[in-house]
């Protein structure tokens, strides 16, 4: 009798990788029919992500695969990282937008770098071109290959002939401090010394001791001057329309609110002031632009006489007369009582009317 003898099938599992379009296969075997093989740990290539392992297109779940009966080709490629390539406008600006002081290109790894057709601008300097540093004079022709992950900057190399320097305005606001008002900006040549006039401002007034005037243009426009006005103040007067004299004065913020003094006064009602409160005016043409008068409506009280079981000719036994602070009080007629004499009121009645209502009680 003869057995038939079998030797197992060696199989092979191929990888091949491509990276920036060159490819290499490398093999490993003897593999088995059911062998677990785990695959190769990808290598790390500086600029390059690898998209992992793919049989027949379709990619491999885990990082084992299983021999069956045929060799296996396992394929990897890798794809460029992008880098990314910034332009600094080196104290300028992009499309006419002051806060657009970059602008960033995409490249793949390993591509060259060009020069980009968009240029920035900066006010009295004329652009040259590209550098690596933001303090270069001169430009770069070529601006080389992306062989690093990191971000690549290009500095705009600028070439000084005017430069702006700014005038901030500051007034002084209704709460006494100093607002920012506007930026004034001019052109000087570099490092020579300019100065500024203070402008004759309505309701203001120059600050000399605040103010700085004069200084030396800056190649990179950065220098300022400030000029700081003062607000001027005008007087505000409170009047008592019931005898015109003054309540109080005060000197106010042009444009500010003043603030009315607490008035009152007995026996009538504080309506309000004339004019309205408003802001404060220059008074230069109008002495009166700032007065203010205390509008008041003189307050009625009652005056009641009681005919304390009597009556008035009206037949009634109480008589109401609204009378006016301070006005006189005119009874109207005597009350009668049936069997008795009247012999007068209860309590004097006054000249004038108290700021209070009262009641004025017969006597029999």
């Amino acid at each position: 009798t003869y057995y038939a003898v079998y030797a197992p099938i060696a199989y092979k599992v191929t990888y091949t990788i491509t990276c920036a379009g060159n490819t290499e296969s490398v093999s490993d075997s003897p593999f088995y029919r059911g062998d677990v093989v785990t695959l190769r740990t990808p290598e790390e290539i500086t600029g390059y992500t690898f998209d992992g392992w793919m049989i027949n297109g379709v990619p491999v779940s885990g990082n084992t695969i299983t021999i069956d009966s045929e060799d296996i080709e396992v394929t990897g490629n890798y794809t460029a990282k992008k880098v990314n390539v910034i332009f600094d406008a080196n104290g300028g600006f992009f499309d006419g937008d002051a806060a657009i002081t970059e602008k960033v290109e995409e490249y793949d790894f390993a591509t060259a770098i060009n020069i980009p057709s968009f240029e920035p601008a900066k006010a009295g300097y004329e652009f040259v071109g590209w550098a690596a540093t933001d303090d270069a004079e001169s430009k770069l022709t070529n601006l080389g290959t992306v062989d690093s992950e990191s971000d690549y900057r290009f500095y705009a190399v600028w070439k000084a002939s005017y430069a702006t320097y700014t005038i901030n305005v500051y007034k002084q606001g209704i709460d006494g401090e100093y607002a920012f008002a506007e930026a004034i900006e001019f052109s000087g040549l570099v490092e020579t010394e300019v100065s500024y006039t203070p402008e004759t401002i309505e309701n203001f007034t120059f600050n000399a001791e605040e103010s700085v005037l004069s200084g030396t243009v800056l190649a990179d426009g950065s220098r300022e001057l400030t000029v700081k006005y003062d607000r001027n103040k005008y007087v505000v007067t409170w009047i008592d329309e019931f005898d015109g004299s003054v309540i109080s004065t005060e000197e106010v913020y042009f444009e500010a609110i003043p603030t009315a003094p607490e008035y009152s006064r007995e026996g009538y009602d504080f309506v309000g002031w004339t004019p309205a409160i408003h802001a404060v005016l220059n008074d230069k043409d109008d002495a009166n632009a700032n007065v203010y008068t205390a509008d008041i409506d003189v307050i009625a009280y009652d005056a009641v006489f009681n005919a304390n079981g009597g009556q008035f000719a009206n037949g009634s036994e109480t008589m109401t007369l609204p009378v006016d602070f301070g006005a006189s009080i005119l009874p109207q007629g005597i009350p009668t009582k049936t069997g008795y004499t009247f012999t007068g009121w209860d309590i004097a009645v006054p000249a004038t009317m108290p700021a209070e209502d009262m009641t004025i009680t017969a006597t029999w």
